[in-house]
């Protein structure tokens, strides 16, 4: 867990650079942690969507 922390906060900004605007200007903190979740989580399998 702790290099999973430690990776987050080393490679943050460039996640947040990675993002178009204006999502990137807008979104919170809390959301763009969520759409990396989602991301992640739907590449792995984890969730299903309909187009599944």
């Amino acid at each position: 867990m702790d290099a999973t922390d430690s990776w987050i906060d080393g490679n943050s900004a460039a996640f947040n650079a990675a993002l178009p605007q204006p999502f990137r200007g807008a979104a919170t903190p809390a959301q763009k942690t969520l759409l990396f979740c989602y991301v992640a989580m739907r590449r792995h399998g984890l969730l299903k969507a309909e187009e599944d």
